[in-house]
């Protein structure tokens, strides 16, 4: 019976043991985060997620790939330059309120389950203005989490690799909009006794890949678009004449006339797009956008010349090289960015992925 008791004892105390172990590891901290959402247990989410460090890392890696897309975007003119500099000094001056916003919508979540993402910026939410989009998202999590593809109902996995008192978390998931394979990237601290969240380390890098990808399928969507428009309109034969207007030879204008023809089921009525004129070697030399409406709306196999008049100016770029062209028939390649047709319908490219 003696026997008995002490290996109860033993069992015991062993469990006990382990069971205060396993309290101070990644998994049972990761366990913890996910009942307090559970719960709407805001005390033992702010345990466990060190949401100011979490959010200010994140926001300077986001805004910094931003910027560095920026940079690569834009010329090594001083007034790029300054743009960036201006652009990076608003963003320092934001950041308070974007990580205010962040954790407040986050610890609104916790604790009664709804992030508010209706709420209006000037009811103390901050606003994160992105390069990919016009418009202005909340920051908070809703907006967050939909930036990844991925809404609160998504079912997610995760697997801890420890590395003395760092552990990292991975996180696949797949961006629903996309049907994407991705995987987050978290970074937990020991803290003594219990560990904290504290890094998402690759959410610049999964953005970037997310729009990469937006791009890339908006592009094959505008090749079909584009196809279809040069199917509806196309270009016949372009020429160019040169003209003169006062004595002394400074009032210089560029006649380009372009015959269009349609070939469209439903007549065309307006056109919209870009001019490209090239050089005998087919290089661009001059681009313009442009607008034509119909006098009478294009049936399937009419012509109709349209004419553009050029005022040429000697300081801005391609203007001498058109006007120095030898008039007569010019090369010109045609870009339809719309068309609307007799019957009101309208075809036209997206602009961004979200159309």
């Amino acid at each position: 019976m003696k026997r008995i008791v002490i290996a109860v004892l033993v069992i015991l105390l062993a469990t006990g043991g382990g069971y205060y172990y396993y309290t101070t590891t990644p998994t049972y901290s990761i366990l913890q985060i996910r009942k307090s959402v559970q719960t709407h247990d805001v005390v033992l989410f702010q345990k466990h997620v060190d949401t100011d460090t979490l959010y200010g890392r994140l926001v300077d890696d986001v805004v910094g790939a931003q910027m560095a897309k920026m940079a690569a975007d834009t010329n090594e003119s001083g007034w790029g330059k300054m743009g960036q500099a201006i652009g990076a000094g608003m963003i320092q001056m934001m950041k308070p309120a974007l990580l205010t916003g962040l954790k407040n919508s986050t610890l609104k979540y916790i604790e009664t389950g709804n992030v508010g993402s209706n709420d209006a910026a000037g009811n103390g939410q901050a606003v994160i203005p992105t390069s990919t989009s016009t418009k202005q998202e909340n920051a908070n999590l809703d907006g967050m989490m939909s930036n990844f593809g991925i809404n609160d109902k998504t079912k997610i996995d995760y697997r801890i690799v420890k590395q003395g008192k760092v552990a990292n978390v991975y996180v696949p998931f797949v961006n629903e909009d996309l049907n994407m394979p991705l995987e987050m990237q978290f970074t937990l601290r020991d803290q003594g006794g219990y560990w904290q969240l504290v890094q998402f380390n690759n959410a610049a890098e999964l953005m970037t890949a997310i729009e990469q990808e937006q791009e890339k399928r908006l592009a094959v969507a505008n090749a079909e678009i584009q196809k279809s428009m040069q199917q509806n309109i196309g270009l016949v034969d372009a020429q160019k004449a040169n003209r003169v207007d006062d004595k002394w030879g400074y009032d210089k204008k560029v006649l380009l006339q372009i015959i269009f023809q349609a070939g469209s089921d439903v007549p065309v009525a307006k056109w919209s797009g870009e001019i490209f004129v090239v050089d005998a070697n087919q290089t661009t030399i001059f681009t313009m956008k442009a607008h034509a409406v119909f006098e009478q709306p294009l049936a399937k196999g009419v012509q109709q010349p349209m004419v553009w008049e050029v005022d040429i100016n000697q300081f801005m770029d391609g203007h001498l090289p058109l006007w120095n062209l030898p008039e007569g028939k010019l090369g010109v390649r045609l870009k339809t960015n719309q068309l609307t047709f007799s019957d009101g319908s309208i075809a036209e490219e997206y602009t961004s992925y979200s159309d």
